[in-house]
């Protein structure tokens, strides 16, 4: 009686050359095709300069929002008066949409 923790697995050579090789190759190629494929389809479109700068103030003043505890309340009002000013703040300036 052999059970099957002694009885190695036996993998034929033919078995090995004609099946598993190829599957090997061709997994590593669809891998290459889709990978190009992807690259080809995604549209690599440049930030617009205007809108990243924008974003960025918005980033800024909603830091200043979230952190003013830890600065002076002078501090806190100059910078607040930077983004939000009727005539010259930065936040309340037109932007194109």
């Amino acid at each position: 009686r052999v059970s099957s923790m002694e009885a190695p697995l036996i993998l034929d050579p033919a078995i090995r050359d004609w099946v598993l090789i190829p599957i090997v190759i061709i997994m590593f190629l669809v891998g290459l095709l889709r990978n190009n494929v992807m690259k080809m389809m995604r549209k690599e479109v440049p930030p617009n300069r205007t809108q990243v700068q924008h974003n960025n103030q918005l980033m800024r003043a909603r830091r200043l929002r979230a952190n003013s505890i830890y600065i002076p309340p002078s501090a806190f009002a100059a910078r607040k008066h930077y983004f939000v000013a009727k005539d010259s703040g930065i936040l309340m300036q037109k932007m194109e949409a």
